[in-house]
């Protein structure tokens, strides 16, 4: 089925539920709740093109209205947002750019035991902070306008009390500007069952099929069935373990072997504040290398409030990609390592007020070809001003 006619059919889908489902709300009282918002950053960029050798800094000016509108009524919650970025550089002036990031979800509960939820997220945008925040492409190697749309659906049907089926399935096509390589997209569908133990032990499995469709060629498809398991080890410490196979047919290179699937993540609560600590090993849709890839990523997470006015953060995290498929050599088409870290202190100036200083860090290093190796810091302090008010 020719592309375009597939993402015009999932999009009428959306469309549709959302106007047949809003008749279960008719005769209810709705309450709306727009929110308005004005950030306002500067930041400064050691490295505003990526470059390996010929670093050039810049400052960056970043003005961000938003609007977020949500609407409850009866048992339909509906939301839409819309976020536009204009952002200025001092010195490149050619980097100047629009961003935009839309957003709308649906959750509908048709009984007490069925509840449908939909979502799509549109985002255009060439900031560096916004690329490498996007899942399932591969690790950001060129400073390029990128075009995302994905949309999502499932329904969970209760089956017991401590018994769950979700249905799910979306559809997400991905543009990276001047490369035919980086168009792609891909098709989910997937099903799971949730079953409580206990208060403190719950198992899951899942089944699910993706279809990877790239302009470049050599499309494939994948095949994940795995097993999982949350439990609470105290009421402030939570372990979480997902494991299974994923088994991907190549266009040009027929069934390739079984690989695992899977993540592990400890989670601590404190009395202020959450740490946690993950790893996960996952067959990815790489737009950039036209083919599936391997991600392994170690990552940590810490936030706490410091006062009751100011709170701080910290992450950092290592991701591997590596090629499923491999050169008549017998070497990998794609070997890159990707580290990056951060810390934020945001200070709540009253209550519709935040100022807030982050720095970030990003490393990129090619195994295969290092010529596009890079590293990148980041520090921006911002001001966000919000309004929200119920009708």
């Amino acid at each position: 089925m020719n592309k375009f006619i597939k993402v015009f059919i999932f999009s009428q889908c959306l469309c549709a539920s959302v106007v047949g489902f809003l008749s279960i709300s008719v005769g209810h009282a709705a309450e709306i709740n727009p929110k308005l918002s004005l950030s306002v950053s500067e930041q400064y960029n050691d490295n505003v093109l990526l470059q390996k050798t010929d670093r050039k800094g810049d400052f960056e000016t970043s003005v961000s209205p938003g609007l977020d509108i949500s609407l409850q009524s009866g048992k339909t919650t509906l939301s839409l947002g819309y976020t536009p970025g204009f952002n200025y550089y001092i010195k490149d002036t050619n980097l100047d750019n629009t961003s935009h990031n839309v957003h709308a979800a649906g959750t509908f509960n048709l009984s007490d035991a069925t509840v449908v939820g939909i979502n799509d997220t549109f985002m255009k945008s060439s900031e560096i902070s916004d690329l490498s925040g996007i899942a399932n492409i591969g690790p950001v190697r060129v400073l390029t306008e990128e075009t995302v749309n994905n949309g999502a659906g499932n329904v969970t049907f209760k089956l017991s009390s401590n018994l769950n089926l979700v249905l799910g399935g979306g559809a997400t096509t991905t543009n990276i500007k001047g490369t035919a390589s980086g168009n792609s997209e891909t098709y989910t569908g997937n099903a799971g069952l949730n079953y409580t133990l206990s208060e403190r032990t719950t198992v899951s499995g899942t089944a699910g099929y993706s279809q990877f469709d790239y302009e470049a060629g050599n499309d494939s498809n994948s095949q994940n069935y795995g097993l999982g398991l949350t439990y609470v080890l105290t009421p402030t410490v939570t372990l979480g373990l997902n494991g299974g196979l994923s088994v991907t047919q190549f266009a040009n290179a027929g069934t390739g072997s079984p690989n695992f699937n899977g993540s592990a993540a400890l989670t601590k609560k404190f009395q202020s504040g959450t740490a946690s600590i993950s790893f996960a090993q996952s067959i990815i849709s790489s737009a950039a290398d036209s083919e599936p890839m391997k991600q392994q990523q170690v990552s940590i997470q810490f936030a706490r409030p410091l006062t009751e006015s100011l709170s701080a953060s910290l992450m950092a995290s290592y991701s591997q990609y590596n090629s499923i498929k491999t050169s008549l050599a017998n070497t990998a088409l794609a070997d890159t390592d990707t580290l990056s870290a951060g810390a934020g202190l945001t200070y709540k100036i009253n209550t519709w007020a935040d100022l807030a200083l982050n720095y970030s860090y990003l490393s990129l290093k090619n195994r295969v070809n290092g010529a596009a190796d890079y590293s990148d810091n980041v520090v921006m302090l911002k001001l966000t001003i919000f309004y929200d008010r119920k009708f």
